[in-house]
């Protein structure tokens, strides 16, 4: 069956969150000496509160009293003292843990990120074909930095406060547990109120993140078309559709925001009724003589000690929530399946034939039938033509040959063995196509004509260069095979393309060659060089061609013509033409062509 897209199901924060962190390998490894670490730097930190009780209480003590003069100045520059160096040593403790996670966690996120890119590399190709690759980019982008971005805010900002809130409560409860409670009354309200609005706001994130990526989407679609745009002096409409959609999602977006903002709100009243509820219990305390002034001095520090955490952890679980609603996209990428990959034969060479047997096939994004019960034979060494109106399937069949997708029924079979019993990579290793779009990365030429064969020499890509006729241009240029390929090849005409796109096809040495439309927006001077080159490569080759300008396939060994998703005849061009009124008609339509045409005909080795 063909490959379908699976839904993921939705899954909880909480699961996606742990699941962040159970990524997280190489702090887990570390987790106990990381924590040992922490545990030092919250103990010298949390110890600081303590220092304004014991200043406080001494002073007071000392009033009115001189002959304590002496001894408290040297208990004070004996406190001053070690409270310096447990300063220095929480700022060194601290600097060194920010340090060692910054190091586990950049070595998580290249391994999560080498992942997220080989399963890109690996979905299915229907997967590819019907989503943008703006949105795809982003996705991505956005994914991979979830992993950094949870595991620095968990270890270094949220959990750091978390041990801090619990030692401040317990250092608290120690020195005075009812007005420990009483700084406390507060804390639920606020909890349960940032609970309930971060459940709300992680589902409108998830809904404003599919439609930033589909704005992403659609800026990489008009820098893609960039020419078509200024052909047409569309600049303002695609301007308009952009802005349009980037106003309806900044409006979903800061419907998120104003939700913080009530938090804000909320918060603060909490904070302000806090104030004057504690308020009121000090000087209620102090003048019962329940407190100390140092003891006041001590919740005054540790107040603002244990609400700053909270704050800290308010803003970290808001950044979680849009991490977790970018994580849940990635992952179900992850989730989804590769393309089909299960057989365990390696293919070195067809022998007699290859075979399309009854296939039947439909995109996975569509059950209207592209194909219907095709069956028919190519013979080791043919040179086979593809002819029909557009639409009739022809590239669907080279695309079921390399395995781009899977039929719904049917097989293609080489030697009488299905290509899915073949492994992926030593069936594709045998292949070799040039379309009429050639593709080239943004690198040098050396870099495009080597990348698709391992360990080939230099002399040897020459010399396929020279059988596609374009070594000597190449060797004109200044820089030569390392000159560099722009954005979009803007450097190369169409011919220079294709040339290349041959001469990769030579080093790639493949069994069974496949043109699809390789000339058909070439001129007359240019389609000479290209068939010249053609020759040479199909030499000796199984090669498969689809051109609608039918001079260029006439002397084919023999010509499969489709209509409609059905093959409804084959046989060489005389033969087709005599039995066949749709041929007929196709070649009387282009008989000026065949004409005009004669001597740049692709003449094709008898075999």
């Amino acid at each position: 069956m063909a490959q379908q897209i699976p839904i993921t199901p939705q899954i909880s924060n909480w699961k996606l969150f742990f699941e962040i962190l159970g990524r997280q390998v190489s702090i887990r490894r570390s987790l106990w000496w990381l924590f040992l670490l922490l545990f030092v730097y919250v103990v010298l930190v949390v110890s600081e509160p303590y220092f304004y009780k014991l200043f406080v209480d001494t002073l007071q003590s000392s009033i009115g009293k001189p002959e304590l003069f002496q001894q408290t100045s040297v208990f004070f520059m004996q406190i001053s003292a070690l409270w310096i160096v447990l300063v220095l040593l929480s700022i060194g403790t601290f600097t060194l843990y920010d340090f060692a996670i910054n190091t586990l966690v950049n070595t998580d996120w290249k391994a999560f990120s080498l992942a997220a890119s080989r399963k890109m590399m690996c979905l299915p190709m229907d997967y590819h074909v019907s989503t943008n690759i703006g949105e795809r980019q982003k996705i991505y982008d956005r994914g991979i930095d979830t992993i950094w971005n949870v595991a620095y805010t968990v270890y270094v900002e949220v959990l750091p406060q978390i041990l801090i809130f619990i030692l401040l409560l317990i250092f608290g409860f120690y020195i005075n547990p009812l007005m420990m409670l009483i700084s406390l009354f507060v804390m639920p309200i606020g909890v349960v109120i940032s609970m309930t609005v971060g459940k709300r706001a992680h589902m409108l994130q998830k809904n404003v993140s599919d439609l930033w990526d589909k704005i992403f989407g659609r800026f990489g679609d008009g820098l893609t078309n960039l020419g078509i745009i200024r052909l047409y002096a569309r600049e303002k409409h695609e301007s308009e559709i952009v802005g349009n959609m980037i106003d309806y999602t900044s409006d979903k977006q800061f419907q998120i925001r104003k939700l913080w903002c009530f938090l804000n709100a909320g918060g603060k009243l909490l904070e302000f009724i806090w104030k004057v509820g504690v308020t009121i219990a000090w000087v209620f305390f102090i003048l019962h003589g329940r407190m100390t002034l140092g003891d006041l001095f001590f919740f005054v520090t540790l107040a603002g000690r244990i609400y700053s955490p909270l704050q800290t952890l308010e803003n970290s679980y808001r950044n979680i929530i849009k991490f977790l609603a970018d994580f849940s996209k990635v992952r179900n990428l992850l989730e989804m399946s590769d393309e089909p990959n299960s057989g365990s034969k390696i293919f070195t060479a067809l022998e007699k034939s290859l075979t399309y047997n009854h296939l039947t096939f439909s995109y996975p994004s569509n059950d209207r039938e592209v194909l219907r019960d095709i069956s028919f034979e190519i013979k080791k060494g043919q040179k086979v033509a593809f002819v029909g109106h557009t639409g009739s399937g022809k590239t669907t069949l080279t695309q079921l040959l390399t395995r781009f997708y899977e039929p719904i029924s049917g097989s293609i079979e080489i030697d009488g063995v299905d290509i899915r019993e073949f492994t992926l990579e030593s069936y594709r290793s045998r292949l070799a196509a040039v379309f009429q779009d050639t593709t080239l990365f943004n690198d040098t030429i050396r870099h495009n004509l080597e990348y698709v064969r391992d360990g080939v020499t230099f002399e040897q890509i020459r010399e396929a260069c020279r059988q596609a006729n374009i070594l000597e241009f190449i060797e004109g240029l200044e820089k030569g095979f390392d000159t560099e390929v722009g954005e979009r090849w803007l450097k190369l005409s169409g011919g220079e393309k294709q040339r290349l796109a041959i001469a990769r096809a030579i080093i790639a040495d493949p069994e069974i060659l496949i043109l699809d439309e390789a000339t058909s927006a070439l001129d007359a001077k240019t389609e000479r060089l290209i068939q010249d080159a053609f020759n040479t490569l199909m030499e000796g080759r199984t090669s498969i061609i689809i051109a609608h300008r039918l001079s260029t396939i006439r002397h084919a060994d023999r010509i499969f013509l489709f209509e409609k998703g059905e093959m409804i005849g084959s046989g060489s061009h005389d033969e087709l033409y005599a039995s066949s009124p749709v041929y007929r008609e196709m070649v009387d339509y282009q008989k000026n062509g065949f004409v005009e045409e004669k001597e740049n005909t692709m003449s094709l080795a008898e075999t």
